[in-house]
């Protein structure tokens, strides 16, 4: 038997917030140019919950199922000739 307490999706997470940036720098040399680039994404390293379990008769309920990635750095380079 379920028991509805409140109506499917009247409770709301959080506001999902991330800042990311984007740096690009090219070099020439010759005829060949070189761009070098460094993404940043969830910058401050916020832990927004994304998803909890929605089921109350069981013993995890409420439980966080799902956060926000953690800060990650990736780099690159292109090179055009």
């Amino acid at each position: 038997m379920n028991v509805n307490i409140e109506p499917q999706g009247a409770t709301h997470l959080e506001a999902f917030r991330q800042i990311d940036a984007h740096w690009d720098k090219t070099f020439r040399f010759d005829k060949r140019r070189f761009s070098f680039n460094v993404d940043l994404f969830n910058l401050l390293n916020s832990s927004t919950v994304l998803g909890r379990v929605a089921r109350q008769d069981a013993s995890n309920a409420n439980f966080v199922q799902t956060i926000l990635a953690p800060r990650v750095a990736r780099f690159g380079l292109k090179v055009n000739f």
